[in-house]
């Protein structure tokens, strides 16, 4: 998800901040300056916080060749080509761009709730689960799923083992899992396909491709042969 347009909103909320800041020193001798000025970072900070705040939408497109657009720029949950309509994630920078642009967008209020109360997500990237909502992730598969899914511990990450660098704020370590995926009804022998994603720290995207992966699979077995 794209949020440059985010910083240009916020940098343009804060140069009005100043202004007005500016006229108000020169009306009443600079007395109110301080309150005014700490009031006006607080209002830039929760008006850029607002901006990237991901929302999914609804939107109308009148060709393929729109759907094509959106799907280059933004991330596509779903395309319906019956109503001509793309379902997309995106910010309200993004949204109010796409407005700008002469697109019908509609916020779907109900799966953007469900979408803010199901994950938080990293940090500054709310599209990517973090290392526990990942596990928690791993662990529901396998509740949901029994029959296809065993979320397995496979060992303990070297800090776990080692101890921490007394950093109180960093987690002392994860223990590692596995998710293995297979119908334990059916025997005899299968193709083996082995996945491994984010081994490396800081690596956001490949841990939430596979994970987004891993419940694709689960949830169209049986009822969805494209899945």
């Amino acid at each position: 998800m794209k949020l440059s347009i985010s910083s240009s909103v916020a940098l343009a909320a804060i140069a009005g901040a100043q202004t007005q800041l500016a006229l108000a020193s020169n009306l009443f001798g600079g007395s109110i300056t301080p309150v005014l000025e700490t009031a006006s970072q607080g209002d830039a900070a929760e008006q850029a916080d607002r901006y990237e705040k991901p929302l999914i939408v609804s939107i109308h497109v009148a060709s393929q060749a729109d759907i094509q657009h959106i799907a280059n720029r933004y991330e596509i949950l779903d395309a319906n080509e019956g109503d001509m309509t793309v379902t997309a994630l995106v910010s309200l920078a993004e949204k109010e761009q796409l407005e700008g642009e002469s697109y019908t967008v509609a916020v779907d209020e109900s799966a953007t709730a469900e979408l803010e109360a199901a994950s938080m997500g990293i940090d500054g990237y709310t599209c990517y689960r973090t290392v526990e909502e990942t596990y928690d992730t791993g662990a529901s598969i396998m509740a949901n799923y029994p029959q296809l899914a065993d979320w397995i511990k496979i060992g303990e990450s070297w800090e776990k083992i080692n101890g921490d660098d007394g950093n109180s704020a960093i987690p002392a370590g994860y223990d590692i899992f596995a998710l293995k995926l297979t119908n334990k009804c059916t025997s005899g022998d299968k193709p083996k396909f082995f996945l491994s994603c984010s081994i490396h720290a800081r690596e956001y995207s490949p841990a939430e491709l596979c994970t987004r992966f891993a419940e694709m699979l689960v949830e169209g077995y049986g009822n969805n042969a494209g899945k």
